[in-house]
Order: C-alpha cells, then structure tokens, then sequence
C-alpha cells in the first residue's frame, strides 16, 4: 500500500490538492479538490476510486475515504486500551 498524503500543485491559477492511497494490484483511492482562479477559493471536490486502468471519478461533496493504515492504527490503539482495562 503506498499513502499519498496531502499534495497540493498550483498551475496557471488552478490549484489541486490530493490526497488517498494506491496499492501496487493497481487499485486507487483519491480524494481531490481543484480550486479555481482567481486564489483557489473556489473549489470542485472529487473522488477516484476503481482500479488505475478503469477508474471511477465522482464530482461533488465527498465523504472521507477510510485509509488502512490509519484504521490499522486506530485497531491497535483500541486493543492497547482494552488490554490496559
């Protein structure tokens, strides 16, 4: 699993943050928004999902895409406080 943090790329006015994770069996979770000039204040988020060859973009407000490694860590925290109980 490789982790993309948050990026954020500024060309000719546009400004596009990204943010998810790819694995290496092709498949892809991003969210991303793309700020419209003037200043990026504006923006149009998104979502990829699907694998690298067929993937799936939705437009509009997207919900926050679970990250393994984050729940991977949330598991194990849990389980430290169950043990310490």
């Amino acid at each position: 699993m490789v982790t993309l943090e948050k990026t954020k790329i500024k060309v000719k006015g546009y400004r596009l943050r990204i943010q998810g994770q790819t694995s290496f069996d092709g498949t892809i979770k991003f969210n991303c928004r793309l700020g419209l000039p003037p200043f990026g204040i504006i923006g149009i988020p998104m979502k990829a999902t699907g694998t690298g060859q067929n993937p799936k973009i939705k437009v509009g407000k997207t919900d926050k895409l679970p990250l393994k490694e984050q729940k991977e860590e949330m598991d194990d925290a849990d389980s430290d406080i169950t043990k310490k109980q």
